[in-house]
């Protein structure tokens, strides 16, 4: 698949255990693929500040309301989306048999 708004090779893998089908992106991609990381960094840094959204949109662009929601899409980090080091740390709730 391709990503419409970023032009990205994206994956999909479904789990054999119980159906679930997870998108696989890259690293360098925000959440619901609104931008590259890169970009939305200085924005987000300007908010850590208390930059109001309207100031960050007049300084690297975009609308006041998409770095609202860039703001938002780092509150909630999921579990497919994170690193694990230790499998066995994972509590047998989230794991496929």
């Amino acid at each position: 698949m391709e990503s419409g708004k970023l032009h990205l090779s994206t994956r999909r893998i479904r789990l054999k255990c119980n159906g679930q089908a997870y998108q696989l992106r890259p690293d360098t991609v925000m959440p619901y693929m609104i931008g590259k990381t890169e970009e939305v960094e200085k924005g987000v840094y300007l908010r850590r500040y208390g930059v109001p959204y309207e100031g960050i949109a007049h300084v690297p662009g975009h609308s006041a309301m998409y770095w609202y929601h860039a703001t938002q899409a780092m509150e909630g980090a999921s579990m497919v989306g994170t690193t694990v080091k230790d499998p066995d740390a994972i509590p047998p709730s989230a794991r496929c048999r």
